[in-house]
């Protein structure tokens, strides 16, 4: 999951901040993402980097179509439980 804040005029309250987002529980779309955040991070705190692309070495396991829309399908349940 990756998100952000818009920018707004006024800083908002808490409970009126709104967020844009993207999802995905594809492997190959997660593996990358998380390659990205290694980059970002790798100036700022190295051993964290480090130990993110530490975890990525290891090819994941191939996931099933169904493992894949159970993961969607709960995902999709969780955020509108907290809508």
């Amino acid at each position: 999951m990756v998100a952000w804040e818009p920018p707004a005029g006024a800083p908002p309250r808490d409970e009126e901040r709104e967020f844009e987002l993207l999802l995905s529980v594809d492997p190959v779309v997660v593996r990358e993402s998380a390659e990205v955040a290694a980059s970002i991070a790798a100036p700022v705190d190295p051993k964290i980097a480090a130990t993110l692309r530490a975890r990525l070495a290891d090819e994941p396991s191939p996931r099933s179509d169904s493992q894949l829309r159970l993961a969607t399908a709960i995902t999709a349940r969780l955020l509108e439980a907290m809508r």
